[in-house]
């Protein structure tokens, strides 16, 4: 059997959910992501953000029926070759998309809270404090881990079910549950700490302003995670 033979099974076993064959795509493919990805941030915590993205591009499907990207693999090329594009080209998009959510501070607040029918106290929170809000709310995703950020944005914007992030984690439903619990937490309390911050109010205040603004937070998510191009 030949090398892109062999690459191809271990492709179609991952694709299957065999365990054996993921263990191996994860010691002779993911582990030299950071590698592949130095030449763009060398940092561990980058090159960990960008194996759990690939793991989830490539070997979860989509609640819209979006195939796995593993799926793509056909075997004209080596296994590893195909990765590492892969790898590469997540890596850029994270990058552009964290250049992107610093430079749109204002767009993104905007965005981010939500419908015409909104309630006279959020129209008047919305416009008062949106530019604070969506700069607090940004920063504290960027103070997640790497971990809690993918799981956010494969929950909230991709629409990735809990069932399949457990599979992808190979952790009970239960576990990936309180993980996104304890990271949306971890995530309302760092925007609130940043907004009390940047207005220079008192708990109370802060925490009156933000009770408004959380309840947008599910869409204000989506909009951070869904970054155009």
């Amino acid at each position: 059997m030949g090398s892109l033979e062999d690459d191809l099974q271990l492709a179609l076993a991952c694709l299957r959910g065999d365990r054996s064959a993921l263990a191996t795509f994860e010691r002779e493919h993911l582990r030299e992501i950071g590698a592949f990805v130095a030449h763009i941030d060398r940092a561990p915590a980058f090159a960990d953000e960008v194996r759990q993205a690939l793991r989830a591009s490539l070997l979860v499907a989509g609640q819209d029926g979006r195939e796995p990207g593993l799926a793509g693999y056909g075997g004209r090329g080596t296994l590893g070759g195909f990765v590492r594009v892969a790898a590469v080209r997540t890596a850029l998009n994270l990058k552009r998309h964290a250049r992107r959510a610093s430079a749109r501070d204002e767009a993104a607040g905007a965005e981010g809270f939500g419908a015409a029918s909104a309630s006279p106290e959020l129209v008047y929170a919305r416009e008062q404090y949106r530019e604070a809000f969506g700069e607090a709310l940004h920063g504290a995703v960027a103070e997640l881990s790497a971990r809690d950020r993918t799981l956010l944005r494969l929950y909230h914007a991709e629409g990735v079910a809990l069932e399949a992030l457990a599979a992808l984690y190979r952790v009970h439903l239960s576990t990936v549950s309180r993980w996104l619990a304890c990271a949306r937490e971890q995530l309302s309390e760092a925007t609130l700490h940043r907004l009390r911050e940047r207005l220079r109010v008192g708990p109370s205040d802060a925490e009156s302003i933000a009770a408004l603004l959380m309840s947008q937070l599910d869409v204000s998510l989506v909009r951070i995670f869904r970054e155009a191009g």
